[in-house]
């Protein structure tokens, strides 16, 4: 962010997250390619 306040990868994976936990079935949102991408590279890097 501009400020460097807020992590943008750590906030958005914990809206995600949240909306998971409620009983979400589908989740829209401005950051799904970001949300893939980053899915993608946390998961090659636990392999």
């Amino acid at each position: 962010m501009v400020q460097g306040w807020l992590e943008e990868k750590e906030v958005v994976l914990e809206s995600i997250i949240a909306f998971k936990r409620a009983g979400a079935k589908l989740i829209a949102s401005y950051f799904a390619k970001d949300v893939a991408k980053w899915l993608r590279e946390d998961f090659k890097a636990t392999l």
